[in-house]
């Protein structure tokens, strides 16, 4: 069977046996997971050489979303157990191989994202995808493999499913294009987009001071079956002060939900100077950066991968205090994460944005 592009729904869950011997790992700060700085226990996994019988989870202290980074190859080992946990993600920029009796969990809001190629090895039966997994790559399922959950797999290549393998697919309820959060003077203006519906009864906008505890504050109507582009916009006339969170949930006619990116915004004083990326993680092609600030104002824009190589360098003129321009990259991106700088005469401002 392949599959292009296709997102791939998990519906069958199966509990997830944590080992009882070995040391627990813990990642309790944002980096590269080749950093020992990273882990509680001081000591990273060794690639593809994990012993069989340590805990690693993926937890980010601190109460806001983390990401963790491996830079290289990875094969989770018989009798090893990978959790990824709360809204956290773990990036790893080589190929991914789950042998048969390894543990995987991705949790609800956590994200798992991978850009080479996935296989699951034969009678591999124990990954359960709760949250998100990004495939950049290609995926194959071995004979008796089986990855269940109530998350969101989307592959960007070919599924190959031998013998046994299973993965039990459903239609994704809404064919999300975007959803944003940005703050502008004293509200925080919340837009989104579906390519199409199915079933859709309505939308929950839901927000967090920490990223982890969610309170609504908006219910809005779906359009049932849509196969036209729908736009939705509302309005938080009462923001959060410093940090905040937004994410945005679907919920359909059977009750079943879908909870879609976390967006941070942060409430800004009047007069602040500074620049958001959305959404993030995105494709290439839809990068848009608000400003927030400059007026009049030539700034600098400039795209570079996090080894320093650039893609992308312009000056552009913003021309009122909250603007928001498409980057466009003519070069084709590999998938990773990238660093955005704006500077102008006074100021210098950088953020990050996961390309998938």
């Amino acid at each position: 069977m392949n599959i292009l592009s296709q997102s791939l729904v998990l519906v069958i869950f199966i509990s997830i046996k944590l080992t009882a011997f070995g040391v627990t790992k813990t990642a309790f700060a944002s980096g590269d997971w080749k950093d020992d700085a990273n882990w509680t226990s001081a000591s990273y996994p060794n690639f593809d050489q994990t012993n069989g019988s340590d805990d690693l989870v993926i937890d980010i202290t601190g109460g806001t979303p983390g990401k963790i980074t491996l830079n290289d190859n990875f094969t989770l080992k018989n009798g090893t157990v990978l959790t990824v946990r709360g809204c956290d993600t773990l990036h790893i920029t080589g190929n991914v191989v789950f042998s048969n009796g390894s543990f995987l969990e991705v949790e609800g809001c956590a994200v798992l994202i991978v850009d080479g190629n996935v296989q699951n090895k034969n009678n591999s039966n124990n990954i359960v995808i709760d949250g998100f997994f990004d495939i950049g790559g290609d995926f194959d399922g071995g004979t008796g493999s089986v990855i269940s959950g109530s998350g969101t797999i989307d592959v960007a290549g070919t599924v190959t499913l031998s013998g046994s393998g299973t993965i039990t697919t459903i239609v994704l309820p809404v064919d999300l294009l975007y959803f944003n959060a940005i703050f502008n003077t004293d509200k925080v203006d919340i837009r989104w987009s579906t390519a199409s519906e199915l079933n859709n009864n309505f939308f929950v906008i839901e927000r967090s001071q920490d990223g982890y505890n969610w309170q609504e504050i908006n219910r809005v109507t779906g359009s049932g079956n849509s196969s036209v582009i729908r736009e939705y916009f509302e309005v938080d006339l009462e923001p959060l002060s410093g940090k905040s969170f937004y994410r945005l949930t679907q919920i359909d006619h059977n009750g079943q939900s879908q909870t879609f990116n976390i967006v941070p915004v942060e409430n800004i004083e009047e007069g602040k100077v500074t620049f958001n990326i959305f959404p993030n993680p995105t494709s290439q092609y839809n990068i848009s950066l608000f400003f927030q600030g400059f007026d009049s104002e030539e700034v600098l824009v400039v795209l570079r991968d996090m080894r320093g190589k650039e893609y992308y360098s312009k000056v552009t003129l913003i021309e009122n205090p909250n603007e928001i321009q498409l980057l466009s990259v003519e070069n084709n991106l590999p998938a990773g994460v990238y660093l955005i700088t704006a500077s102008s005469i006074n100021e210098l401002y950088s953020q990050k944005v996961t390309i998938k």
